[in-house]
């Protein structure tokens, strides 16, 4: 009895499968057809000429600051750099790329500043000075270098624990990193500062139009609240070609605020009395045309 009716079930489950095999297979729902996305847009960098390199040297074009004289302090050659000899109300320095030379460091603290300094190549200041703040953390305004920090937010951080306004000096030199960081740099925030020495790096790059692009930004945003007091060209590279113009690939520069300072004549020649060669077994770089040195 149990194996007849097993196959009486047996015999209705096979009929009914000949049964389902022989109807149309079902309709599946319709596929709601999604929008292609629209293409983004792509900015279209144009060539770098000549025009723009001479532009762009042109905002580098150096002057005298009346009623200020000229300062060197650090070393005799490389490391030292040139201010205008007004420090009275600056409280606090930042010194952004150290290496194995503190020596211009050294020079504001034995004058009383507190020197913040910021370097993640080295585990400390080759020497020590109580005025001293170090930090083993790279500048950089993307956070991309593990520990690092915008010199932006170093700024902020300073003001939240000594409130005040332009009682801030830059030293800057961080190997071709300083473009982006004052092109993402608030203008507005940057004028805290009297003073910025910063040592620039690879004009050789200025062909690539995203490059000079990011340079071109960030000198700007200098521009905004500051001019250039005094050039000098860093002769262990030497100069490099643009678009048909000649330019060291390292220099550096200085520049005042605008709010605290008045312009004078234009610097006379580079190198100045008051510069040295950075290689010191090398003659110094000359420079004319196109930073407008001499010119009226």
């Amino acid at each position: 009895m149990m194996r007849r009716v097993r196959l009486g079930l047996a015999h209705r489950l096979h009929r009914a499968a000949d049964m389902l095999e022989g109807l149309p297979p079902a309709r599946q729902p319709a596929a709601v057809p999604v929008a292609a996305a629209s293409p983004q847009p792509q900015t279209v960098l144009r060539k770098v000429n000549q025009s723009d390199i001479l532009g762009f040297c042109g905002e580098f074009a150096p002057f005298d600051v009346e009623g200020y004289s000229k300062v060197r302090l650090g070393g005799a050659n490389d490391g030292g750099y040139i201010f205008i000899d007004d420090f009275a109300e600056v409280t606090s320095i930042i010194s952004c790329g150290i290496s194995n030379d503190v020596s211009c460091d050294l020079d504001f603290a034995n004058l009383g500043k507190e020197v913040l300094q910021f370097d993640h190549t080295v585990p400390a200041p080759p020497i020590n000075h109580p005025n001293f703040r170090f930090h083993k953390q790279a500048i950089d305004p993307d956070r991309e270098i593990p520990g690092s920090i915008p010199l932006s937010e170093v700024v902020r951080q300073h003001n939240a624990k000594a409130p005040g306004t332009h009682n801030l000096l830059l030293k800057i030199d961080i190997e071709g990193s300083e473009w982006s960081t004052f092109a993402k740099f608030p203008a507005n925030e940057l004028r805290q500062f009297r003073q910025i020495a910063c040592e620039f790096h690879w004009s050789s790059k200025l062909a690539d139009p995203a490059y000079f692009s990011l340079c071109q930004s960030a000198i700007e945003t200098i521009r905004q609240g500051f001019f250039p007091v005094h050039l000098h060209a860093n002769n262990f590279v030497g100069f490099a070609t643009v678009a048909g113009v000649s330019m060291p690939d390292v220099f550096e520069v200085t520049f005042v605020n605008n709010d605290l300072y008045r312009r004078g004549q234009r610097q006379q020649a580079s190198p100045a009395e008051i510069d040295a060669p950075n290689n010191i077994d090398m003659p110094d770089l000359y420079l004319g045309s196109p930073f407008l040195i001499g010119s009226k």
